[in-house]
């Protein structure tokens, strides 16, 4: 789970005495509800250049990559429904960008501009809604690694992989 909050905001409600607290409450697998509260401790204030320099979670910074990176799809796949395709080659194109440095998520974005091509309104808006869900709310491994390797992630638990092709089996996606 990732919180994203306005710097600005936090260092106001910081200098006002105040502290985010969250509270989670989730099931297992069997059912039992847990519930986990956190707080935000008071954060030292640091200058720009120091900020700069602080080294940025790979992980994290991946995962909220894959998460704008789901918004994205879904923005196009509401222009694939109005049939804007202009609209979803604008999009597409962002989706590529933003790829650039996450090799599973290049190859959903190689799948999207295919059916982009066939202009199939259809698979197209199935595979963004799908594929959007599973980019927004995918577990993560802790160990996670940046490479894609569909053997690989065969031996994942089903739950865990990471598929090119969301409505298909692991097994039908090997090249």
């Amino acid at each position: 789970m990732a919180i994203s909050l306005s710097m600005s905001e936090v260092i106001h409600l910081q200098d006002a005495g105040s502290v985010l607290r969250c509270t989670v409450i989730a099931k297992d697998k069997t059912g039992v509800a847990h519930e986990f509260s956190v707080s935000l401790p008071q954060l030292r204030v640091v200058d720009l250049p120091d900020y700069r320099m602080a080294q940025e979670d790979e992980l994290v910074a991946r995962r909220f990559n894959e998460v704008e990176a789901a918004d994205i799809q879904r923005e196009a796949r509401g222009h694939v429904q109005r049939r804007n395709w202009d609209g979803v080659e604008r999009l597409i194109g962002q989706l590529e960008e933003r790829s650039r440095n996450n090799p599973w998520l290049m190859e959903t974005v190689q799948y999207l501009r295919t059916l982009l091509t066939k202009r199939d309104h259809e698979a197209m808006e199935k595979e963004l809604m799908y594929s959007s869900d599973k980019l927004k709310n995918r577990i993560t491994d802790l160990n996670d690694v940046n490479a894609f390797c569909t053997e690989f992630e065969m031996v994942k638990p089903a739950y865990m992989r990471k598929k090119i092709v969301q409505g298909r089996n692991t097994d039908s996606q090997k090249k």
